[in-house]
């Protein structure tokens, strides 16, 4: 519980400070405390237009009126609900260092639902391995359902089950959320999206959901570039099998290539489907990697497959 104590004072308090943002945001969202894009009566005010007869004259901007003499209506970005699923990846790589690399994962779920939360959009968080759904948190939509959600999330465990490989099957996982009911939305995962069937497995199922997509992905330096020399013998943590290979200078530039091979996968995936990439560095502070993402405090979602500043190259 010490960790959870740490997470409330500082993790928690920093996330209310940062915004999830859709642009364009999605049909038939329901009013939230959120900025869109929209006209209408909001939170926060965008710009004015002339008055024109059957405007609601609540809207009147009369200190406008006072110095041009004309009339001019108020625009607000009026406030929309959005469903955010949050799905946390613990299969064995996730939990196989340490400290693992879901310590991580967990701080980044609870710091984006703190962020939505703080909106009153609907999250929902749960964790998948072994291409299903594991657990499912009770959904929360408002600040006050934040603390109870957090402490389930920091305490899942995050010790490997002893003698059961626990594989990822992204595949499986998305496929099941196609077939569920509910608004599109915003879908946030979080994962090392270290498969074994490869990002071309997943990434048409990922395409074919309705909502937007934010990955998040936990990552370490070591990735890109590890420390190996000699005869080594590698051990697959979620169950395949070892691999012996001499990590000469010919196999370490191969596995490099392989690697940004890997990276640039996964930036298409997100393009592809209207979202957006997040490298999140397992051993250093989430909130401040996240709010360096953010412009303005905003993470913002964009559609239609734009690059966004900020993401993983």
């Amino acid at each position: 519980m010490d960790e959870l104590h740490a997470i409330d004072g500082g993790l928690l308090n920093a996330s209310r400070r940062l915004r999830v943002r859709l642009v364009p945001q999605p049909i038939g969202a329901d009013r939230a405390e959120t900025p869109t894009p929209r006209a209408g009566v909001g939170l926060e005010y965008r710009d004015f237009r002339p008055y024109t007869p059957g405007d609601d004259l609540r809207r009147l901007d009369w200190n406008v009126y006072k110095r041009t003499g004309r009339l001019q209506v108020k625009l607000f970005d009026e406030p929309r609900r959005m469903r955010v699923r949050l799905l946390v990846d613990t299969s064995g790589s996730m939990r196989f260092e340490h400290p693992p690399r879901l310590a991580a994962a967990r701080a980044a779920a609870v710091a984006l639902a703190a962020a939505c939360l703080e909106d009153h959009h609907r999250v929902e968080v749960a964790r998948f391995a072994t291409g299903r759904i594991e657990t499912r948190e009770p959904a929360a939509d408002s600040p006050r359902g934040l603390g109870p959600l957090a402490s389930r999330v920091l305490t899942w465990p995050m010790d490997t089950p002893k003698g059961q490989p626990v594989s990822t099957g992204l595949a499986g996982v998305l496929d099941g959320l196609s077939k569920e009911p509910g608004p599109a939305g915003l879908l946030v995962l979080v994962s090392d999206f270290f498969d074994a069937a490869g990002v071309d497995a997943w990434s048409a199922a990922l395409r074919r959901l309705r909502d937007r997509v934010l990955m998040v992905r936990v990552s370490r330096e070591a990735d890109a570039r590890p420390d190996l020399a000699g005869d080594v013998m590698i051990e697959d943590c979620e169950g395949g099998p070892p691999l012996r290979l001499t990590a000469d200078r010919s196999a370490l530039a191969r596995y490099r290539q392989a690697y940004a091979s890997f990276e640039t996968q996964l930036q298409h995936t997100a393009r592809s489907c209207g979202g957006r990439l997040l490298n999140v560095d397992a051993d250093r502070p989430v909130v401040d990697q996240l709010a360096a993402a953010a412009r303005r405090g905003v993470l913002e979602i964009r559609g239609g497959g734009e690059p966004v500043k900020g993401a993983t190259p």
